[in-house]
């Protein structure tokens, strides 16, 4: 379980130290780096395993590779820096039910009533989250926008993805959309990076190592390692735990503060988060 809570922190955390990289890296250099350090982690996994699948496979994985990583986390990255390191990582917490939502909608998926209630009590709680971080400058609502486009994006990959996942094993298909997203980043990267210059500062590089290390390959590994010794309505449970520690390692790492309008908005988004979790572990 400690393996899960670890890895769910690293991620958590990862709005926090982009906005640190921010302080010398765009936007968009910070995710394509990130994409070139952890795509290193797995390259030999890549080249052993991708050039045996067939095309048809390679093709799906060339195309999911695209939304999953230049276009949601791009979207995401790009909206971090517009917004608070909270409010994103509130957004991003209610990720389990936009799944319900879209799943529902586009993939003939039956949800429960709650369901849909919860939905609605997340979507009440984002919205008084950009309310009130907007009127006080702290939350964005373009940036807000653009983490929840990112979601969206990343939600229809899963989906997207599930077929492709049973044909092969986890580290083949990680090691490919992990290099391929890093490939196919370079072409939005050229277009949209605003900032050429290497900095020498500590920080920032110590910020974008994380990221790569840390968040895009460490994180995968702990918490597929502690799936593996964990009951599924345990982990059900603990990944609410995300949006938690985000925004107090916000608070804590950057200083940020919430008015009560969006303090009570983040309540509402964690509220609808862990309740779903709770209800889904018992069904």
């Amino acid at each position: 379980m400690w393996y899960m809570i670890i890895a769910l922190f690293i991620w958590a955390s990862s709005f926090t130290v982009g906005k640190m990289a921010y302080t010398a890296f765009d936007p968009v250099m910070t995710v394509q780096l990130r994409l070139l350090i952890a795509s290193l982690f797995v390259l030999p996994i890549f080249i052993k395993t991708y050039f045996k699948l067939e095309k048809k496979l390679k093709i799906r994985l060339f195309y999911l590779a695209i939304l999953n990583f230049p276009i949601a986390l791009l979207l995401q990255f790009i909206g971090l820096k517009y917004t608070s390191a909270s409010s994103a990582v509130t957004i991003v917490g209610a990720e389990p039910l936009f799944m319900l939502i879209i799943g529902s909608l586009f993939f003939a998926q039956k949800n429960h009533w709650y369901d849909w209630a919860l939905g609605v009590l997340a979507f009440i709680g984002i919205l008084l989250l950009v309310i009130g971080g907007n009127s006080d400058g702290t939350v964005s609502v373009f940036g807000s926008a653009l983490v929840v486009l990112a979601e969206l994006s990343f939600v229809f990959s899963i989906f997207f993805g599930k077929n492709i996942m049973q044909q092969m094993d986890a580290s083949t298909y990680t090691s490919a959309i992990l290099t391929l997203g890093a490939i196919t980043c370079l072409p939005f990267t050229l277009v949209l990076n605003q900032n050429w210059q290497m900095p020498t500062d500590w920080q920032p590089i110590g910020a974008v190592l994380y990221l790569g290390v840390a968040c895009s390959w460490l994180a995968y590994w702990l918490f597929n390692k502690g799936l593996q010794h964990t009951p599924t309505k345990v982990s059900a449970m603990l990944i609410p735990l995300e949006p938690v520690l985000g925004v107090l390692c916000a608070m804590v790492a950057l200083g940020e503060r919430m008015s009560f309008l969006t303090g009570f908005g983040v309540v509402l988004v964690i509220i609808a988060t862990v309740s779903s979790a709770i209800l889904h572990s018992r069904q």
